[in-house]
């Protein structure tokens, strides 16, 4: 099965509910049966009394996309969450989502209504909603898994996400002044493991809905985009004008190709008998500081049975020249040797997952590697991470690995449909 890749690249400006589902109709969604299903979705938010849906085509900055309207006839005020999860099963037994697609929905819905709870020291029901408590949260809900359905981008899909733009400045909002981004949008994205990243405009670029159904997709938390093959492009455009940067969200729907399992590297060594312990470790710290790929030290018996080491140090081409300086400088060796080879490697990526141990959950980086077809080699936890939970439940750690790996593995499978 050929693997499919969604990139949700938040990178130029950000996301917000209306921007998602807008990006996802231009990647060819069912444009009458996402926005019926919006309209559906408002009947069932109590004090809203009709919703105007509507897409149109928009050109910017050299950029071509859609662009979702939406006009809500609604009592101001706000909701709790009880309502708000009343209106969200209600609509999706109406609209008759498959189940992953309802799930995307709830996790999306319990996103909001984590962090609203957490800020505000509520229960997920009891707590109250302001700005996201209005219609159009709801509906850009609906209209997300609705519009992934469409896609058949509910199941067997693996979701990755750049760093996300927030913006920057201050937010005028329910509860006064705050410093953009606001506090549901930041939890949002930490409890996701998602990186965001300030600007590059004043304002608020990424919207709490908008973080919410980024994260309800699981998505893997990369710095650059994955090894892919594009087939089609989504642009969802936001409704401000941010001047020189282009007001959109972007969704990249590829084919996993095949990852370069192999590539070239150099080997740089030499031979020590006459360098202490100490030289030894400040020369292995600054090479592996100046971008050695790894550093080793070799015990070896040199010429009159000397003891000695093979200093061997693995870079990249550019990186051979300056690491065979260093090597010189630090060390004292007055020759070195570089080797040509070439290596083997798995794709790798970190993800933070959510995991159970005893009557805890914890927060674990999880590092996932897989082979240039996308299947799972392997799912090792920092060793970071497992020390901090073996220490404060004062178990092996050995065990704790064991069963964090295991837990680990069973994750990232799932979330590949395996």
């Amino acid at each position: 099965m050929e693997q499919r890749i969604l990139v949700l690249d938040a990178q130029i400006a950000g996301t917000s509910g209306d921007m998602m589902v807008g990006a996802l109709l231009d990647l060819g969604a069912d444009s009458s049966r996402v926005l019926e299903a919006m309209r559906i979705a408002a009947k069932f938010v109590p004090d809203c009394s009709g919703a105007v849906v509507s897409v149109e085509e928009k050109a910017s900055a050299g950029f071509r996309g859609k662009r979702l309207k939406i006009q809500i006839t609604e009592r101001k005020g706000t909701r709790s969450g009880k309502q708000l999860l009343k209106a969200l099963t209600r609509a999706t037994d109406k609209i008759e989502l498959s189940r992953p697609a309802i799930q995307i929905a709830q996790r999306a819905m319990k996103n909001l209504l984590d962090a609203e709870s957490n800020i505000h020291d509520e229960g997920q029901s009891q707590v109250h909603l302001h700005e996201a408590g209005s219609a159009d949260t709801l509906m850009d809900i609906i209209g997300t898994c609705v519009a992934l359905e469409s896609l058949d981008l509910c199941r067997n899909v693996t979701f990755y996400a750049p760093p996300v733009a927030v913006g920057g400045g201050a937010l005028e909002f329910s509860h006064g002044k705050l410093a953009n981004p606001g506090p549901a949008t930041v939890a949002i994205l930490a409890r996701a493991g998602l990186t965001m990243e300030g600007g590059p405009v004043i304002g608020e670029l990424t919207t709490p809905t908008g973080a919410a159904l980024m994260a309800a997709m699981n998505p893997i938390s990369v710095q650059f985009y994955p090894l892919l093959k594009p087939v089609r492009i989504g642009h969802g455009f936001g409704s401000r004008d941010l001047g020189t940067v282009p007001n959109l969200f972007r969704l990249v729907l590829g084919i996993g190709a095949e990852a370069p399992l192999s590539d070239k590297i150099h080997i740089i060594e030499s031979n020590l008998d006459d360098a202490s312990g100490e030289i030894m470790g400040h020369s292995l710290d600054r090479l592996m500081q100046e971008g050695a790929l790894d550093v080793h030290f070799i015990p070896i018996f040199t010429k009159k049975n000397r003891p000695g080491y093979i200093v061997r140090v693995i870079a990249t081409g550019d990186k051979v020249d300056d690491l065979a300086r260093l090597m010189m400088e630090e060390t004292g060796t007055i020759g070195v040797r570089v080797l040509r080879s070439e290596r083997h490697v798995a794709v790798r990526a970190i993800r933070i997952m959510n995991m159970q141990l005893g009557n805890n959950r914890h927060r674990v980086r999880v590092k996932i590697a897989t082979d240039g077809k996308g299947r799972i080699i392997q799912a090792k936890p920092e060793y970071d991470d497992v020390r901090r939970i073996s220490e404060s439940m004062g178990r092996p750690m050995r065990e704790v690995m064991d069963e964090l790996r295991g837990q680990a593995l069973r994750i990232a499978r799932k979330d590949n449909g395996i």
